[in-house]
């Protein structure tokens, strides 16, 4: 399986738009969009029936990344599988 960096991984997700599951070290679940990111945080759009707005999220407390499946992505499952990251 190829390694993707970090930040490379996050700017994909970036340019994919699709919805996201962030799960942090506290066992919260959050869904949203990735709408940027620098050294420290991630900052998510979370969907109107959520509540809305932009979060920021602490990278310190994310347990773990689920990219969902792009709008206009082609990839298929088994590619989808090898991008989930744990830290």
């Amino acid at each position: 399986m190829k390694q993707m960096s970090e930040a490379a991984f996050l700017q994909q997700m970036l340019i994919d738009g699709a919805t996201n599951q962030y799960f942090l070290c506290s066992g919260v679940k959050l869904v949203g969009v990735l709408a940027g990111f620098d050294h420290k945080a991630l900052f998510v759009r979370r969907p109107l029936a959520q509540g809305g707005g932009v979060q920021m999220v602490y990278k310190l407390n994310l347990s773990t990344v689920c990219p969902g499946v792009a709008k206009h992505s082609n990839r298929n499952h088994s590619q989808l599988t090898d991008d989930v990251v744990s830290v």
